[in-house]
């Protein structure tokens, strides 16, 4: 591994502007903080010291790196742990300690007295539920008991069973049951009262802190969002299945914690949050539109499919990579002609084709001209649905094949969120930002045009990156970050260099720009498929760099060198120019 050792001057500038009284010898913790709360078994430490400095933790002799980092872990027993960081060097020695709390393990709870554990009674917040539906109620308490649990107006004693441990992660004692939900009072909460009878014959009796309410099947419930969101594929799934744009009218079937469920086509369901949806009158119309004949146009790097809408409803897009075919569903549409007048000029367009699938569901289907694919974006505009498809880009046939193409590139974090620290304090967003500042004088001297999400130690949120992104029509978008193990983890062993995807068309340029980032000698995290909300967008190819891990003291050395960092950059700079090559 490409390593360069901190000189002593370098030293000094990291300890630069630590008050100290005279003749006290550096020491500072910057993980975990001094007094926090972790439920795991081992906890890593992190801090820097006088590199000459013998460094204990707990007594225990740390290794201390050339620069002053040191590392470790210790385990945590429940409750308050008291952790000792002690530095010495000949007659001078400075201590530090640590309060580190760790909440105690659930303990066994025994068959007798007969009890009921009120933290652990779920449902905890109110849902909703239509007919047909099912409801789970939870708890746990005395062991070899039977339970069971009634809802007002519904139902009375419906059973529930005592899961094995090896389902509740070793514990005793929790109950689970189930009902599917009939006829019964809508619109009002409904309480769900728990009874256990224990080993003792002893019965107890609590209410569940979230109410039941049933939505009606005769007056649906219909909302609207208020501003562009995602679906998830489940309650509390991170899983992003598609995007809704504002003012799209849902039917809601139902909520879940902070989510609700709406209804997509038959059997076919997603969940958005809560906080983006306004309620409509009742009374309201369910998401319902005509779908009328396509039409053709080009907008800058685009071939823009539009069809006509009454109403914005909700949409899913899914690209084929094997058979380079874009796929539209939109829910609650209905084709009101069969007239596709294909247009004069060349496009990425091979074939369409429409059909009515289902009473309630319209779908279009577009074959590609085979090429890369660089990207699509599908979205309303007043009374259209429109189908962006982006064009192949010109790539410079000598030269860098970057000159005239356009570039995001995003350092992540900033402000507020500073993203991970390096043993000796470094901060992550100011890596990230040096770094995208170095790549992007590399793109320009070659001839791309270049739009950085924060020029400055600035605060962003995650959709405003992908706007400066979109506002600037950029061909790809690249988001540059470094590593860090959990809390947990062991700070020696994570190590490496990884690039992520989420869009099929960007699985070819993470790989080339990891390839380069190997070749620096860096160990291989791997090439990653995940979805994180920048690598979600399908508009240009956009990927996630993680560098180096911070946490790990050899690798933090490498980010303390300005020269490792213009390497880091041209390994990505290069990685893009080989991904473009082989598009010529």
């Amino acid at each position: 591994m490409y390593l360069k050792l901190i000189s002593a001057g370098l030293f000094l500038l990291i300890f630069a502007g630590i008050v100290r009284p005279s003749g006290s010898l550096p020491l500072t913790v910057t993980f975990p903080a001094h007094s926090d709360t972790f439920n795991t078994d081992l906890i890593r430490i992190a801090g820097y010291a006088d590199p000459q400095a013998y460094v204990t933790v707990n007594r225990k002799q740390v290794h201390v790196f050339p620069h002053g980092a040191f590392v470790t872990r210790v385990k945590l027993e429940p409750l308050m742990n008291k952790i000792l960081v002690r530095a010495a060097n000949g007659n001078q020695v400075t201590e530090d300690i640590l309060f580190v709390f760790r909440p105690a393990p659930e303990k066994e709870i025994p068959a007798v007295p007969t009890v009921i554990l009120p933290t652990s009674i779920q449902p905890r917040k109110k849902i909703w539920l239509m007919s047909g539906d099912y409801v789970n109620v939870r708890f746990r308490g005395s062991p070899d008991g039977h339970a069971y649990f009634s809802i007002d107006k519904i139902e009375k004693n419906i059973p529930m069973v005592e899961l094995d441990p090896s389902e509740t992660d070793g514990l005793t004692g929790v109950y689970h049951g189930i009902y599917k939900i009939g006829r019964g009072p809508t619109n009002r909460p409904l309480g769900i009262s728990i009874n256990l009878r224990g080993k003792n014959g002893k019965r107890i009796r609590e209410t569940t802190p979230g109410k039941l309410y049933i939505i009606p099947d005769e007056v649906p419930v219909v909302g609207m969002t208020l501003e562009p969101t995602v679906m998830y594929g489940s309650e509390k799934s991170v899983g992003i299945i598609g995007s809704l744009d504002d003012s799209v009218r849902v039917h809601i079937i139902g909520k879940f914690h902070e989510r609700l469920k709406i209804r997509l086509g038959d059997h076919q369901a997603a969940y958005i949050d809560t906080a983006m949806v306004r309620l409509l009158p009742p009374g309201t119309p369910l998401p319902s539109t005509d779908i009328f004949a396509p039409t053709f146009d080009t907008f800058k790097d685009w071939d823009v499919l539009s069809l006509g809408v009454d109403v914005r409803v909700p949409f899913t897009c899914d690209y084929d990579p094997n058979l380079s075919s874009l796929e539209v569903v939109l829910y609650g549409a209905h084709q009101q002609s069969h007239w596709i007048t294909f247009p004069n000029q060349d496009t990425k367009i091979d074939r369409i084709f429409m059909k009515q699938s289902s009473p309630d569901q319209f779908n279009l289907n577009i074959d590609l001209k085979e090429s890369h694919h660089w990207g699509h974006q599908v979205r309303y505009e007043g009374k259209d649905i429109k189908v962006f498809l982006r064009r192949d880009p010109v790539i410079a046939s000598a030269g860098s094949p970057v000159f005239g193409l356009r570039f995001a590139i995003d350092a992540g974090h900033g402000g507020d969120v500073e993203g991970a620290t390096s043993p000796t304090g470094m901060l992550e967003k100011d890596i990230n930002l040096t770094w995208a500042k170095k790549l992007r004088t590399l793109l320009v001297n070659a001839g791309a045009r270049v739009v950085l999400t924060r020029e400055n130690d600035s605060t962003m949120d995650l959709q405003q990156r992908v706007d400066i992104a979109r506002k600037a029509n950029s061909l790809i978008f690249i988001s540059l970050h470094n590593n860090s193990t959990v809390p947990s983890g062991n700070p020696l062993t994570a190590r490496g260099t990884g690039a992520y995807f989420t869009a099929f068309q960007s699985r070819d340029l993470a790989s080339e720009v990891y390839f380069q980032l190997v070749k620096l000698g860096l160990e291989p995290y791997g090439r990653v498929y995940n979805s994180y909300y920048v690598t979600n967008v399908e508009d240009m190819l956009s990927i996630l760099v993680e560098g180096v891990f911070m946490s790990n003291p050899e690798e933090e050395m490498l980010l303390m060198d300005d020269n490792f960092i213009d390497r880091l950059a041209r390994a990505v700079f290069r990685g893009v120019e080989e991904f473009l090559n082989k598009q010529r």
